[in-house]
């Protein structure tokens, strides 16, 4: 830019040197953004924001006795359908009841439901 390595660092260091006499300790303190959250911490945000098995039973009855309420009639087989490969794919991706009890009483709620 200027032609000279010296010129060229002061103007690049200038913007730092003025955050200090700002009070700043160098250019992190404007720029440092927190740290990304662990892969234990997205887990336990996931499991402690989803919903408790019996406001998902709650919620999954209410929907039913709307249905049973309009006069509307599903058929099973689709229902079934649907609940099946809802299981097929929460066993694949590792539902385990001892572990996931909340998601693993939401697919109870849904099989219970489909008998």
């Amino acid at each position: 830019m200027t032609g000279s390595p010296f010129l060229a660092s002061i103007a690049h260091s200038l913007p730092t040197v003025a955050l200090e006499v700002l009070g700043f300790k160098g250019s992190k303190a404007v720029t440092n953004t927190k740290p990304k959250p662990s892969k234990k911490q997205v887990k336990k945000a996931i499991v402690e924001s989803a919903p408790e098995i019996d406001a998902l039973k709650g919620a999954a009855s209410a929907v039913y006795d709307e249905i049973d309420k309009s006069g509307v009639r599903i058929k099973k087989g689709p229902i079934n359908n649907l609940v099946n490969r809802i299981e097929v794919k929460t066993k694949k991706s590792g539902l385990d009841s001892r572990v996931t009890k909340q998601a693993s009483g939401a697919l109870e709620a849904l099989k219970d439901k489909e008998r």
